[in-house]
């Protein structure tokens, strides 16, 4: 899900609790998980200058920025966490945990070629789920109107029905989050999916070239394909740009 979703679902969840702590550490709690892929966007493109391309179809899956972003994602660590703020009472700390850990549960079901390991460091296994937030794929388009819908309703529920200012005030600013997430996504991947979804005539020579490139830009690796179906398909973590398929006849005759 995306983030200010989390915000919505951990404020409908806790909305009757007291006090701008509370508020800043269920919000703090919502974005925890979610936290090092802001840093490993925020530096790809603002230090790196790397392209949408290669920071979503190729360094997203590099080993360490995996490991990174999948501590932040461990359900047990997150429990842990619970458990030693519970221990020394800090109630903020709790809350910032459990809204944490309500982030993993609503993402767990949601992710598919992009599954989090949520269980480190007790196994390295994946839940790779046939419903995907934002994968065409796999029900992504219906699953993005189901969250856009609950966000809207969670947020506008807790600014009429809150009990507490600080709770109505963090909804209000979800709202916005959420209208410039989108804003921000029209913006930066919306040219590139029009781009992309352009008709494309392509000769042995070009597609040849497009073949070579494919680990580079970000495509799925030649070893990957299954020759009964060839799929070329570039897949971006917020949008599916594309997916060009060719005939089993002519991709084998340029892979020969």
């Amino acid at each position: 899900m995306n983030t200010p979703a989390h915000l919505a679902v951990g404020l409908l969840m806790y909305r009757n609790e007291h006090g701008r702590g509370a508020a800043v550490a269920l919000a703090a709690g919502a974005i925890l998980p979610d936290a090092p892929m802001f840093v490993f966007y925020g530096w790809q493109k603002l230090v790196e200058g790397t392209v949408e391309t290669d920071i979503w179809g190729h360094l997203y899956f590099e080993d360490h920025w995996q490991l990174f972003f999948d501590v932040f994602n461990s359900i047990p660590l997150m429990l842990l966490l619970m458990l030693i703020c519970r221990l020394l009472d800090l109630r903020w700390g709790l809350l910032l945990a459990g809204s944490a850990l309500l982030h993993l549960c609503c993402d767990l079901p949601v992710h598919h070629d992009d599954a989090h390991r949520h269980f480190l460091p007790l196994t390295h296994w994946r839940f790779v789920s046939p419903v995907s937030y934002w994968d065409p794929d796999h029900h992504g388009l219906w699953f993005m109107l189901f969250e856009f819908t609950g966000t809207i309703a969670a947020c506008a529920y807790v600014m009429w029905k809150g009990e507490h200012p600080p709770m109505r005030w963090m909804a209000a600013a979800t709202l916005l989050l959420y209208a410039s997430a989108i804003t921000f996504a029209a913006i930066m991947w919306l040219p590139q999916l029009v781009k992309a979804a352009r008709p494309v005539e392509l000769n042995a020579n070009s597609s040849i070239a497009f073949i070579a490139n494919t680990n580079r830009a970000g495509f799925k690796p030649l070893s990957d394909f299954n020759k009964s179906k060839p799929d070329f398909r570039f897949v971006n973590t917020n949008i599916h740009v594309i997916n060009v398929r060719f005939s089993k006849k002519y991709v084998e005759s340029i892979m020969d």
